[in-house]
């Protein structure tokens, strides 16, 4: 029988994606015995957040560990992948992507919309932190980090008012009745894959990629790969405020992205339309409209 080794990191959540995954594989292929195991990345070890610690932070070290051959796939969260990949590398599948939002998490408001003053929400992310400022002007927002449950106590403990956090997150590991707001996709725009569970494999493994294909979810694969044609063509990384999510219907593709200044004074938001197989390239024309706009001066684009 064939034994799968599948590499991710140590945290509840990475540890639950991963389980996501060897659930699919062992419905589809019943002659294949699937390991979890737990890898610490650069960004488990550090005290600095995710963007600052730079986009690639909790990936690096599990795609060394599968170029060196000590696992046979590493199952990442697709928003922490960076736009370009390592030659020898390929992303074999895309599970069923889980609920792209963001969603407010409080016990002293129900929405983004009534906060009582003043009121402290807590996020690592620059793209939160500037639809935090854009859309509630008076509102403190301080930097924390840790996993889920870190971020969630501490807004039981009152160190915080609330937190804005990932909906995906929430819904895997069972916190929903924590939940105060769901926040819409055309209001807080995701970040790239975000709630998307990819999967790597090496190129010259083609037992493995035809493996992994019989799991790969078309339209999380065409979402997030459009997503990430407009983060490589816009030169944007976890440290600048820039959101994009692609939805998709039977046959078409609609876009939505926004570039905010890192104090939340200024938005330039638009969207794109089209034919579905055309979604890569419908996020390259939609990066294109936004630096004609004037996103460079939100990027730092020389």
């Amino acid at each position: 029988m064939k034994r799968i080794r599948l590499g991710t990191r140590k945290s509840k959540l990475a540890i639950r994606q991963a389980e996501l995954v060897r659930n699919a594989i062992l419905q589809k292929n019943t002659s294949v015995e699937v390991e979890i195991i737990g890898i610490t990345t650069e960004g488990d070890i550090g005290r600095n957040s995710r963007s600052e610690l730079g986009k690639g932070s909790f990936v690096k070290k599990l795609e060394e560990e599968l170029l060196a051959g000590k696992i046979d796939a590493a199952v990442h969260s697709a928003k922490d992948m960076p736009a370009n990949i390592p030659d020898k590398l390929d992303i074999a599948a895309f599970i069923e992507r889980e609920d792209p939002r963001d969603v407010f998490i409080s016990n002293k408001a129900q929405s983004l919309s009534r906060l009582p003053m003043p009121f402290k929400i807590g996020t690592s992310s620059p793209r939160r932190r500037a639809f935090l400022l854009h859309y509630c002007t008076d509102v403190d927002v301080v930097k924390i980090r840790g996993n889920v449950d870190t971020r969630i106590r501490k807004v039981e403990e009152n160190e915080v008012d609330g937190i804005i956090i990932a909906a995906a997150g929430i819904n895997r590991l069972g916190f929903q009745g924590k939940v105060s707001e769901y926040l819409d996709t055309d209001y807080f725009i995701p970040s790239a894959g975000q709630g998307a569970v990819a999967v790597e494999v090496l190129k010259a493994d083609s037992s493995l990629r035809r493996l992994f294909k019989s799991i790969d979810d078309f339209r999380t694969r065409t979402a997030v790969m459009a997503e990430r044609a407009f983060i490589n063509e816009i030169g944007a990384g976890c440290h600048l405020p820039v959101g994009v999510y692609c939805s998709t219907t039977d046959d078409k593709a609609e876009i939505v992205c926004a570039i905010l200044s890192s104090d939340g004074s200024e938005m330039l938001k638009d969207k794109i339309r089209g034919d579905i197989k055309e979604a890569e390239e419908l996020g390259r024309i939609l990066a294109q409209k936004m630096l004609d706009k004037g996103a460079e001066k939100f990027l730092n684009i020389k």
